[in-house]
């Protein structure tokens, strides 16, 4: 609904501003993760509550409930790895990943965009997928094919070394790939690469500056406020992609719906 109403046109301008305002604050990594952790606190706290407030209050069943409390948020305190991981996994599965940020994004900027666009060369290049995104009407009439990936640095010696190393050797892999089929097709190869420890390449960062820009317009809002929401939508993604390669190096299994890295 909020979103809607940043888009509409049938409502005032501040209406969308606000409403705008409103998307970019519950969809942001530190909100959603916040909304869990009370979620679960407030199930636990809800039966003292109404104790507190029943019309026969019986102040030992409260004082016992509540000692109770205090014992579940101590082991809670103590074994704080286990409990968070809950509660991470639930946020986990709140969030997008990085490409559904993205294709969000183009939707609510009124950018035509789909996922997984193949390039349909024939037979020999039929299982190629020089897009992940592909973007209509990007710069001058041109279509935008985004491919995103993320990078680690510290399993690469030489681009490890510098920072933003690993995203531009990221960057000139995914060009050397994908710019043929995409100059044939008439597409721009954009490539948008992070690395798993928060910074995005240069192509990625020009790429997220003009998409801001675009909602900024659509929604009335400053470009200052939707880069931040972007980013931070965006930065979720990553850690959620750094607890995968974990969770892989510990031999642990990965449900269904992980974020993956190309």
């Amino acid at each position: 609904m909020l979103q809607e109403l940043s888009e509409s046109a049938s409502v005032s301008v501040k209406c969308r501003q606000e409403a705008h305002q409103l998307v970019c604050a519950v969809t942001a990594s530190s909100c959603i993760v916040c909304l869990v952790i009370i979620a679960k606190y407030a199930s636990m706290l809800e039966p003292t509550a109404q104790f507190l407030q029943s019309v026969q209050l019986d102040l030992l069943k409260v004082q016992g409930h509540i000692h109770e409390l205090l014992g579940i948020m101590s082991k809670h305190r103590e074994e704080c790895d286990v409990y968070f991981r809950d509660i991470f996994g639930k946020a986990k599965e709140l969030a997008d990943g990085p490409g559904d940020v993205v294709l969000q994004t183009c939707h609510r900027a009124c950018i035509s965009a789909k996922a997984e666009a193949g390039s349909g060369l024939g037979h020999e290049l039929r299982n190629t997928r020089p897009a992940d995104i592909l973007a209509s009407n990007w710069l001058c009439g041109k279509p935008a094919a985004f491919d995103l990936t993320v990078v680690y640095p510290i399993f690469i010696s030489e681009a490890g070394r510098t920072a933003g190393s690993a995203a531009v050797a990221a960057e000139l892999r995914k060009h050397s790939a994908n710019d043929a089929k995409c100059s044939e097709l008439g597409w721009t190869c954009i490539p948008l690469v992070a690395e798993s420890y928060g910074a995005w390449g240069s192509e990625a960062v020009q790429a997220f500056s003009r998409l801001a820009s675009y909602l900024a317009t659509r929604t009335n809002s400053p470009k200052s406020k939707v880069v931040c929401s972007l980013y931070g939508r965006l930065n979720l993604t990553l850690v959620r992609a750094n607890a995968r390669a974990l969770l892989l190096r510990c031999g642990c299994s990965l449900q269904e719906g992980d974020i993956s890295s190309s």
